[in-house]
């Protein structure tokens, strides 16, 4: 409904003295634009729906007090779409300046709960708002992506049993009447007629590689010799190791051991970095563009894991700087997690250091675009991978997926673990709690969904 006040009356006296200068400005200029017919139609049809709802009550609706007014955008976010809301928002306000008062939509709640609405509806949602990737999504993806085929499965088997019993010859480890198996907790025996070998825990990756095929009941036959000779040529050229594997293999050091165990997958260079990135994100709750102009120059190791400095970020954009810890799981780095952001980081450096020669180049990065060239990695680039690795790995299909999502995690666990925010701040580096709860997606049971709080 229209309210009744003559064109050209100044405020009252005091009204105004409730007023700072910048506030009398603000309403001053606001009388003074032109507000056509059809705007002051729509105002007063929204502010009649508030008058009512508020005789209902009963509570006055001009002037309105801000907490009536929370109560009323609350009690309808449900039914209304973050335009609709900013509508009433609108109407409320100017209803108020037209009748000389204080407009009380400006107060720092109702600013602050529009500001949280707007982050979970509307086109800003279809921008920016993504579901959280939470610890046990970062650990499935990390699996899927580190899981061995099938052909591959066999061919870190054979490279395995030829490097424990010092044989070269393939043939032998085909003769399934002369392979010998025995596992055992932290060891398996190997024998191949009279050569005998052990693989523990000073090659752990032979000793899963063995217990891993042994365990799938699979079965090599003479059939497969050629193929095999060729897989694991190929592996020994990615590996990029000197001379032929069928002479130098089972006197290779166990980190070269490793090296190439791992090198049987074909795309290992790039699931080393895709793991490393999901890990090494989840645990320091990092924006992508941190993680992509993070150097080897700001890596430090230490007893334990790692010192990961932050050189610049959006909370400091004057570089001054702040330093993370990446722990291992386990304390001597021998016993951790598949799901360990610092054995991660450790592979992902070491392809940089055997296949790119990085190891005395401070400015190169750790997370590239490309491996080879080193070029700086896009957040669109990133954020297309992490959606193709969620499908890979089977999650919900209708998430919204971005690189935001990994950061959101990362606070949204620790919040599960009802680590308290003060700490959770320290890891994410926000100096503003409040702005940290948006990061923080709650546990919709009905829905089975992660949302932002309001």
């Amino acid at each position: 409904m229209p309210v009744d006040r003559p064109e050209g009356v100044p405020l009252p006296v005091d009204v105004r003295d409730l007023l700072s200068d910048t506030e009398v400005s603000l309403v001053e200029e606001f009388a003074a634009r032109h507000v056509s017919a059809r705007r002051r139609r729509q105002h007063e049809y929204a502010f009649a729906a508030f008058q009512r709802w508020c005789a209902l009550r009963p509570v006055e609706a001009l002037p309105a007090s801000p907490r009536d007014i929370l109560r009323y955008l609350h009690l309808h976010r449900d039914r209304w779409g973050w335009g609709q809301m900013w509508g009433v928002v609108a109407a409320i306000s100017f209803m108020h300046l037209e009748a000389g008062l204080l407009d009380a939509t400006r107060e720092g709640r109702i600013r602050e709960y529009l500001s949280a609405v707007r982050r979970s509806k509307g086109r800003y949602v279809e921008k920016k708002q993504m579901d959280a990737i939470r610890t046990e999504d970062v650990a499935a993806m990390a699996r899927t992506l580190g899981a061995a085929s099938p052909d591959v499965a066999r061919v870190r088997f054979v490279i395995a049993i030829l490097y424990a019993t010092g044989t070269d010859r393939l043939a032998d480890v085909l003769d399934s009447g002369r392979l010998r198996i025995q596992l055992h907790d932290d060891a398996a025996r190997v024998s191949i007629g009279t050569r005998r070998g052990i693989l523990d825990d000073l090659t752990p990756g032979a000793l899963a590689a063995v217990c891993e095929f042994t365990s799938s009941g699979e079965h090599l036959t003479k059939t497969d010799q050629t193929g095999l000779e060729s897989q694991i040529g190929d592996a020994w050229a990615r590996a990029g190791l000197p001379g032929s594997w069928s002479k130098n293999l089972s006197r290779l050091a166990p980190a070269d051991l490793q090296w190439l165990l791992a090198n049987a997958e074909p795309g290992y260079h790039e699931t080393a970095r895709a793991v490393a990135y999901l890990l090494v994100g989840h645990a320091l709750g990092r924006r992508h563009a941190e993680m992509a102009n993070l150097l080897l120059c700001h890596l430090t190791e230490r007893p334990g894991g790692w010192q990961v400095l932050i050189a610049q970020s959006k909370t400091d954009p004057h570089g001054r700087g702040e330093t993370l810890p990446l722990d291992h799981d386990d304390d001597n780095g021998l016993d951790c997690d598949t799901i360990c952001g610092a054995c991660a980081l450790e592979a992902l450096l070491e392809v940089h250091l055997r296949c790119h020669g990085r190891s005395l180049a401070d400015s190169a990065r750790i997370f590239p675009a490309d491996l080879a060239s080193g070029a700086r990695w896009s957040t669109a680039q990133a954020a297309r991978f992490l959606r193709t690795w969620w499908a890979e790995t089977g999650l919900d299909p209708e998430a919204r997926i971005g690189t935001r999502g990994i950061r959101a995690g990362t606070a949204t666990s620790l919040s599960e673990r009802e680590v308290p925010l003060i700490d959770i701040s320290q890891i994410t580096l926000h100096r503003n709690l409040t702005v940290l709860l948006r990061y923080i997606r709650r546990y919709d049971p009905v829905r089975w969904h992660y949302h932002l709080p309001v």
